[in-house]
């Protein structure tokens, strides 16, 4: 699998930031995809900027292993990114992914920080949903209902 890099084209004059989004589905444009070698499995860290003035980011990390984050799944991110279908054996090249939309569903969790010695909310991307409902204007609608038979993603 070919990896090409790819750090987004943010202006290192713009202030973006991390703060807490409301739990919801918001419009996201993936901003950067990087590939890594991790201990147990390779992954992708991903850096999304939320719709419309994409000044607030989120990341995500898309582990590739069975347990955590299986094939499919990835599969199945790419088609939902992108709108066309990925079989076979092919090539990722991540500049073409890089300012694509995509749906997701952001809700809040609380861990604890070592380094504050506290505990501390963060947002994370629960799920990715069908591009074609995707506009720049769709931000922070209610989180609809899932169940385990009826999988978002």
């Amino acid at each position: 699998m070919g990896i090409d890099l790819s750090f987004g084209q943010d202006d290192p004059g713009e202030n973006k930031t991390f703060d807490l989004l409301e739990d919801g589905i918001y419009t996201l444009r993936l901003e950067a995809m990087e590939y890594k070698e991790g201990a147990k499995a390779p992954y992708f860290n991903c850096t999304f900027s939320v719709a419309p003035e994409h000044k607030r980011l989120v990341w995500s990390i898309l582990t590739l292993s069975d347990k955590t984050f299986p094939r499919e799944q990835l599969q199945a991110f790419l088609e939902t990114l992108t709108g066309r279908e990925w079989r076979g054996n092919q090539t990722i090249e991540v500049n073409d992914l890089v300012g694509l939309l995509i749906n997701g569903v952001i809700t809040t969790e609380i861990y604890f920080s070592d380094k504050k010695n506290k505990d501390v909310e963060k947002n994370k991307i629960d799920a990715f949903l069908p591009a074609e409902d995707v506009s720049e204007n769709y931000q922070g609608v209610a989180l609809p209902e899932f169940s385990d038979a009826n999988p978002p993603f």
